[in-house]
């Protein structure tokens, strides 16, 4: 269902109280089969580095957002 430039939501910390999330951008599979996956995230709250592209573990997508065109 995943599709580059899907925005994904993810659990990253299912043992913390509340549960760690993490959002990124999806670009490609690396190893669909264990759920890594090549997206582009965001450090936030305030980083002064920019996005960064590396693997990342997606199979605790919670939610998909796709972006869709108008015309």
């Amino acid at each position: 269902l995943i599709r580059p430039g899907d925005w994904l939501y993810i659990v990253n910390h299912p043992e913390s109280t509340p549960v760690g999330t993490h959002s990124v951008l999806f670009v490609s599979w690396d190893d669909r089969a264990r759920g890594y996956a090549e997206v582009i995230e965001h450090s936030g709250w305030g980083s002064s580095s920019a996005g960064n592209e590396r693997s990342y573990d997606v199979s605790r997508t919670y939610r998909i957002v796709r972006p869709i065109l108008s015309r």
